[in-house]
C-alpha cells in the first residue's frame, strides 16, 4: 500500500517538488509514511502544530524541530502566487494536537477526521451509512471540541471538505454541517411518547429519589419495591459431626 501511494503522489506531482509537508494529524495511520517522503523531497519543510512536533519527535525517535514550521489557530501560510492555506486549531478532534487547513482559492476545508466515514473510498458510497459508525466510534465522545471547531467554521466560505477517511463532500455542504452539529450536540433523534412508554428498570426498583423523578415522566403501575437493602443471608444450622 505505502509503494502505491507513493506512486500515485509522484504521478499527480508530475515532477514537481514538494516544498510543504504539512501534517494536520499525527496518528500513524496517517504519518507512518512521514519518513519515506522527507526521503524522498528531502528539501521540503514539515508545517505541523506545537503538539504534533513533540508526537513527531517520539514517533520518528529524531529531532524534527530543524525542518519544521509551526503554525497556530490564525496563522497562515503563503504557498505563492496569491494562495494561502489558513490553520484552524481543532483539539481532541480527535487527538490533542489537530490542526485543520483552510485553502480560500478553492474554499476548501482540509478536516482532518471530522466528516471522515468508514467504508469503501468510492464516491457513490452512501455518506450516512459509514459516517454516523465513525463519528461515533471516532469522535463521539468529543462533542464540545467538534462544536468549537464547527464555531469556528461558519465563518468560512467551504464549497468543499476533504477528510482523511472517505472521499471529498462536494454538494450539500450545510446539510453535512448541520448533521454534524446534532450529532455533536447529542441531541435525541427519537422521543417516546410519556403515556405509551413503560416503565424503566430504573423506574421500578431504582431508588426513591430516582423513582420519583422518573415517575413525573413516564406514566405506569407504581414500582412493587421501594427498598434498595439486601436481604440478609441465612445460614442453615449444620448437625453435629457433618463435614462440608
Amino acid at each position: 500500500m505505502a509503494d502505491r501511494w507513493a506512486e500515485e503522489l509522484l504521478e499527480a506531482l508530475g515532477g514537481r517538488a514538494v516544498d510543504y509537508y504539512v501534517v494536520h494529524h499525527m496518528e500513524p495511520d496517517h504519518s507512518a509514511s512521514m519518513k519515506r517522503v522527507l526521503s524522498m523531497f528531502p528539501g521540503a519543510r514539515i508545517v505541523a502544530s506545537a503538539k504534533a512536533l513533540r508526537m513527531m519527535n517520539q514517533f520518528l525517535n529524531a529531532d524534527m524541530s530543524a525542518v519544521t514550521d509551526t503554525v497556530k489557530e490564525g496563522d497562515v501560510l503563503d504557498l505563492g502566487g496569491g494562495t494561502q492555506l489558513k490553520f484552524i486549531e481543532a483539539p481532541n478532534v480527535h487527538w490533542p494536537e489537530v490542526i485543520m487547513s483552510y485553502l480560500p482559492a478553492e474554499r476548501t476545508l482540509f478536516s482532518v477526521d471530522a466528516w471522515g466515514r468508514f467504508g469503501p473510498g468510492s464516491a457513490d458510497y452512501e455518506w450516512m451509512a459509514g459516517a454516523r459508525r465513525y463519528y461515533f466510534n471516532i469522535v463521539g465522545k468529543f462533542g464540545a471540541a467538534v462544536l468549537k471547531v464547527l464555531d469556528k467554521a461558519s465563518g468560512l466560505d467551504i464549497a468543499r471538505i476533504c477528510p482523511l477517511h472517505g472521499c471529498p463532500l462536494e454538494e450539500g455542504i450545510g446539510k453535512y454541517v448541520s448533521i454534524y452539529r446534532g450529532w455533536a450536540s447529542y441531541e435525541p433523534r427519537m422521543t417516546a411518547s410519556p403515556s405509551s412508554a413503560p416503565p424503566s428498570t430504573a423506574t421500578r426498583r431504582g431508588p426513591p429519589s430516582m423513582r420519583r423523578k422518573l415517575q413525573g415522566r413516564w406514566a405506569g403501575p407504581p414500582p412493587s419495591s421501594t427498598s434498595w437493602s439486601r436481604t440478609p443471608r441465612t445460614r442453615s444450622k449444620r448437625p453435629s459431626g457433618t463435614r462440608r
